[in-house]
């Protein structure tokens, strides 16, 4: 079982998280709104997943952080990776256009900024 001190260090980090959030203007356009909505998401199944674990419904926290972690790459993915007509793509038709979710975690790994250990804890989960 988690010490409830963990708990509630993991809770303050998500309150801290939102509040900054909250305080971040969106400018820039359609891709920082759209990586700005699933870092969003992140948070939230972070939240969710924190409750769960705190009424110990474990498979329920293990199931939404594959979600959380694929809501990270996604956001990711649309920061560094997406070219202009795909991000229209997914406002205009309300989808992610290609590539599947391994060619987005390529992707993003290509960009340097994770040196494998995305693509490595994505295959881990």
């Amino acid at each position: 079982m988690i010490a409830q001190s963990r708990l509630d260090n993991a809770y303050q980090f998500s309150d801290c998280l939102m509040q900054t959030m909250r305080g971040i203007p969106l400018y820039g356009g359609l891709r920082v709104q759209a990586a700005a909505a699933c870092y969003g998401i992140v948070v939230h199944h972070f939240n969710a997943i924190l409750l769960t674990i705190q009424n110990r419904i474990y498979a329920s926290s293990s199931a939404l952080e594959r979600v959380m972690l694929e809501a990270f790459i996604n956001g990711e993915w649309i920061r560094s990776c997406a070219t202009d007509d795909e991000i229209n793509i997914l406002y205009e038709e309300g989808r992610y256009p290609s590539p599947k979710i391994n060619k987005r975690i390529k992707a993003i790994e290509e960009m340097g900024e994770w040196n494998g250990e995305l693509e490595k804890y994505y295959k881990d989960n």
